[in-house]
Formats: structure tokens, C-alpha cells, sequence
């Protein structure tokens, strides 16, 4: 555990307000349901737990429902009862108390944010973020037993979640301490772990998929260019479809635009993009956007894909029209990683790089999902 104490160490240092980032081809409409990469499939009868904290204080209750109300459902495609992020996280907080700061510092720094400029809030925020990271230091001194691991993965998790909220740079270490600590545990087949599991496999496959081109644009060029392996990064939006089929047709034209995404990232990366090409694709993926309203089923996992088509376009049309849409995500999530969004695509727009957009994205060091 040196070296996961040597990265909290780090990150605890690296806190401040200034590193708050909220300051500064068509695809198959039936892939959708005719896909058979292995889906973990939760049913809808899982119990929203936003009454179950009784035992905290009024400020602690206030901001774990915050949580479940606000912040829960900008993290998946459609918000419902099964969502891991309300009913397998939430409850855990009361025996975890690292979970319990990374939660209350995810609800007050989305309130802050919402709030413009709260100093109070800003420094709560502040305050849970290094409690959180504290007893993440305690764990990892601690024999590791099923309850200390799952402590360690769900308070970096809620933390890697607290990342896009702030917009800050702490991403790329976050993210690469969850998969080592997703790979040193092992609860296969261990009862009552089930749900857990297949949580915890669907956002780490879809957090894998999105992370590439932030992480190691290699990496990603080899994930998109199988399309096998882009279904099985979006299994969460197959267990959507699972879960709703009278919103399939919606998710089915998700699904095309992050493969036009994942294409588009592939070709520039390849350099075998050509401007007529690109404009076909920007033009495609524009058309089938329109067709979205900021209340349709799965509008917020349109975030990563309209990122990486709005750093292709050049024609000035099409980057007024995504800086419009990028509004629309803040104002419907409240995430300010939306802000870092379009300080990247800005900077990329005006040409202030000498690299390609898709060599400047790990640079950054930020995550836009």
C-alpha cells in the first residue's frame, strides 16, 4: 500500500481553491438490442434508500440526499431506482466514514458551483475533500479485510466523481488508484456481493472507454477501433435498454453518436481524416443531437461524445452550436468539469497549440463525461 499512500499523500497536498476547476460511421439502430456482450442486469426493484440515514446529523442527512437527488442521476443514462450511485453507495455511509466524506464533499462543492461563488460552502467542500482523503490514508495502513476494500473502492469512486464535479486535475490519479484497488480485490461469489459486482464492472468498463482519450490516446486508438470493445465499455446504456425498452429508439441514437465519436477520434489520431470527411461526420452527428431535448432519456451521456466531435469542428456554425449545447449540459448536471470542457475546446478552437486536439486532451489532465 506504499505506493497508494505515497498518491494520497499527493493529492492531499495538491488541494486547493485554486486547483477547483469550476473557477477557471452510423451505427446499426438495432446493435442496441441485438448486442450480446455480457450485460450484469439489475432489476428495477432495487429500494431508493434517501430516507435511510437517520442516524446523522440534519446538515450530514441534507447533503447525503443531496447527493442522491442531484448528483446521483447526472451519472447515469436514466435515473431510477437500480441507480448504484443512490441505492448501492448511499447506504454504505453510515459504516463507512470515508464514503461519508467524499460524499459530503461531492454535495458541497455541487452546491458551491450551483451557488456561483459561496467561500463558506467552497471551504466545507475543502474541509470533507482532505477528511475524505485522511481516512483513505487510515485504510491503507489497516489489515485489509472485505470491509476496509470496499470502503477504499467506493470513497475513490465517489472521489473520481467529485473530480468532474470540480473540474480539477486529481482525475488521472483518482482513476488509476480505483483500478488498482478494483484489481486487488476480490469479492467474486461472495454472497449478497452481486449487485455490488456488476455496479462497480459497468462503471469501470464505461469509465475505461471514456478515460482514453484524457489517459493514453494509444490505448483508446486500440479500444475504439473494435466495435466489440465499444459495446462493452457501454454496457450501462444496454442495461438501460434492458431496463426500459420504451426508450430504446432514444438510446439506440445515443449509441450511434458515441460511435460517430469514437470514429471521428480514431481517424484524427490515425491522421487519416480528411477536412470533407470530417465535416460529414461533425455535420451527422449535429443532425441526430437536434433531434435531443435536455429532458430526453439519456441527454447527459452525450457529454464525452459532443466533447470530442466539438474539438474536430472547424466551421465557426458548429462551435457556436456545441458551446450552446455544453450550456445546456452545465445547467441540467451542474458539473464543472462542463466549465474545464469549454476552456479546452475554446483554447483548441483559437489554435494556441501546436499539437493535434487529440494529442493536447491527457495534457489537461481532467475528465469530461
Amino acid at each position: 500500500m506504499h505506493s497508494e499512500r505515497h498518491i494520497l499523500l499527493w493529492a492531499r497536498r495538491a488541494l486547493s481553491v485554486q486547483s477547483w476547476g469550476g473557477r477557471s460511421g452510423e451505427y446499426p439502430a438495432s446493435k442496441l438490442s441485438s448486442t450480446k456482450a455480457h450485460v450484469p442486469v439489475f432489476k428495477r426493484t432495487l429500494s431508493c434508500p434517501t430516507k435511510l440515514v437517520d442516524s446523522l446529523d440534519s446538515r450530514n442527512r441534507y447533503l447525503v440526499n443531496y447527493f442522491g437527488e442531484h448528483i446521483a442521476p447526472a451519472m447515469v443514462a436514466i435515473d431510477d431506482e437500480s441507480n448504484g450511485y443512490r441505492a448501492i453507495i448511499l447506504p454504505t455511509v453510515e459504516r463507512h466514514p470515508s464514503v461519508l466524506k467524499a460524499v459530503l464533499a461531492s454535495s458541497t462543492y455541487h452546491i458551491a458551483l450551483r451557488l456561483s461563488s459561496s467561500t463558506g460552502a467552497l471551504q466545507h467542500a475543502q474541509k470533507f475533500y482532505t477528511q475524505a482523503i485522511d481516512e483513505l490514508m487510515r485504510l491503507s495502513s489497516d489489515i485489509t479485510t472485505d470491509s476496509t476494500q470496499t470502503s477504499r473502492i467506493l470513497t475513490t469512486l465517489v472521489m473520481l466523481v467529485c473530480a468532474m464535479i470540480t473540474g480539477s486535475y486529481d482525475f488521472p490519479i483518482l482513476f488509476k488508484m480505483l483500478v488498482s484497488l478494483i484489481e486487488a480485490g476480490n469479492t467474486e461469489g461472495k454472497s449478497g456481493m452481486f449487485y455490488y459486482e456488476s455496479f462497480l464492472e459497468l462503471q469501470m468498463r464505461k469509465f475505461e472507454l471514456y478515460a482514453g482519450p484524457f489517459l493514453d490516446p494509444k490505448a483508446a486508438l486500440e479500444r475504439f477501433n473494435s466495435t466489440d470493445s465499444i459495446d462493452r465499455g457501454l454496457g450501462c446504456l444496454l442495461q438501460c435498454s434492458h431496463l426500459h425498452p420504451e426508450h430504446s429508439v432514444v438510446l439506440q441514437k445515443a449509441l450511434s453518436l458515441i460511435h460517430i465519436a469514437c470514429l471521428l477520434y480514431s481517424l484524427r489520431v490515425r491522421n487519416e481524416l480528411s477536412p470533407e470527411m470530417s465535416h460529414e461526420l461533425v455535420e451527422q452527428y449535429r443532425e441526430i443531437i437536434s433531434q435531443y431535448h435536455p429532458e430526453s432519456p439519456g441527454w447527459k451521456i452525450l457529454i464525452w461524445p459532443t466533447f470530442i466531435v466539438a474539438a474536430e469542428s472547424v466551421d465557426q456554425t458548429y462551435r457556436c452550436f456545441f458551446t450552446s449545447v455544453f450550456h445546456g449540459f452545465f445547467k441540467k448536471t451542474g458539473f464543472g468539469n462542463l466549465h474545464t470542457a469549454l476552456n479546452i475546446l475554446h483554447k483548441i478552437w483559437q489554435g494556441e497549440m501546436k499539437e493535434t486536439w487529440v494529442e493536447v486532451l491527457p495534457q489537461w489532465k481532467s475528465f469530461i463525461m
